[in-house]
């Protein structure tokens, strides 16, 4: 009567143990749990029911994880952060793969500019294997603590059935960008001078490049979600269908990056991190007055259902889009190897949590310097008030 454990409504893998008035909560990975206890009292009443019900032998830790999933836990408590990294993991494939740790290596994972096409020649099976192997570890580094190569992994990912020259130059060229940033990991901070009125709120910033794809032309899009200074979700995709228009991919894009908000939305809200209207940071302004009703054109009719969704979720007060310069916006790095290497290096710090600097645009300075928004202020920062407010009505 005095407990209860039961599992969050948006990820059946996370539970929450509630114990005379302590907390914990867990998340479960087949037979990985990481769990943050309130108490060492809830802590100790945790693992008792574990081994009482799956046996004393087969439950083991219950110490601070250093390693998960091969996922590397370091924290500086004094600076309050905590960095996740796969330093050993991308040894072993420099290893692997004859690549000397080097910190003179490539400075972004592509070569600037790179856009590759479906190989007409015929690869052979050695080649072939060679290949898969190397872009199947890349994209486990993708999905776990590397967001800064996810584009890579993708785009040498389309290539595996018959890789060209080209593109197995490319691998190489992921290899010795590696080789420059072994230990490079993502970092969380929890200091309050550095998060400012960012703490605890998710931010996120989504692009899109129009044609990205060499061989069917298809858009990529690419969004990234922050909190406290590091990524927590991001992805690099190519999209379903052929954009005939900027607006139109980058709408594709913004919806992708609005379906993965509900969730991380609902989420911390279970967590009792409630969240406002989240913004999104986005380059393309007639995306932004489109998401926002400001704008309409018979030339948006055959993607009328994306930008509809898009709109209902700013109108419903779940995200607002945030028009900002496209060498602020993070999620270029997601979507085509950047040709200016200075302004990879400048994004990838941000989203790894190295230099967690938020761009402030003017709409966000507008509100800062009213102490909200005024009531001259556009429709648009009209219906974004609740952002800095941080709490749902």
């Amino acid at each position: 009567a005095d407990s209860k454990c039961r599992a969050t409504v948006s990820d059946r893998c996370v539970y929450r143990f509630e114990w005379k008035g302590h907390r914990l909560d867990a998340c479960c990975h087949v037979d990985d749990i990481i769990s943050t206890p309130s108490s060492p009292e809830i802590k100790e009443e945790f693992e008792r029911r574990l081994r009482a019900y799956f046996g004393e032998d087969r439950i083991t830790g219950g110490e601070p994880a250093s390693y998960v999933l091969g996922m590397r836990i370091d924290r500086d408590r004094a600076k309050k952060t905590l960095t996740i990294s796969q330093g050993g993991f991308v040894r072993q494939l420099l290893e692997k793969f004859g690549i000397e740790e080097s910190r003179k290596a490539k400075v972004q994972p592509l070569t600037a500019g790179i856009r590759l096409k479906a190989y007409e020649g015929k690869a052979s099976e050695k080649d072939k294997l060679w290949y898969m192997q190397a872009v199947g570890n890349f994209q486990w580094l993708a999905i776990t603590t590397r967001p800064d190569v996810a584009f890579a992994a993708g785009l040498l990912g389309r290539h595996t059935a018959n890789p060209s020259p080209e593109a197995m130059v490319e691998v190489i060229h992921v290899l010795e960008y590696l080789a420059g940033t072994v230990d490079l990991g993502i970092t969380y901070h929890g200091r309050d001078e550095v998060l400012g009125m960012n703490k605890n709120k998710l931010i996120a910033s989504v692009d899109s490049d129009l044609g990205g794809c060499g061989t069917s032309q298809k858009s990529t899009s690419g969004f990234v979600v922050m909190l406290n200074g590091g990524a927590i979700s991001w992805k690099a995709k190519r999209q379903g269908v052929t954009s005939v228009a900027t607006m139109q991919a980058e709408l594709y894009a913004a919806d992708l990056c609005g379906m993965e908000l509900l969730l991380l939305r609902d989420l911390m809200g279970e967590f009792g991190w409630r969240q406002g209207c989240v913004r999104v940071m986005e380059d393309n302004a007639g995306c932004v007055q489109v998401a926002h009703g400001q704008r309409d054109s018979p030339k948006t009719q055959h993607f009328r259902r994306c930008q509809m969704s898009v709109e209902e979720m700013c109108n419903q007060g779940k995200i607002w889009l945030d028009d900002v310069p496209g060498e602020e916006n993070w999620s270029d790095i997601f979507t085509k190897s950047m040709k200016d290497s200075r302004g990879f290096r400048k994004l990838r710090e941000v989203i790894m949590g190295v230099t967690p600097v938020v761009y402030i645009s003017r709409g966000v300075e507008s509100m800062m310097r009213t102490n909200g928004v005024n009531p001259y202020a556009n429709k648009l920062l009209r219906d974004v008030a609740d952002w800095l407010a941080g709490d749902e009505e």
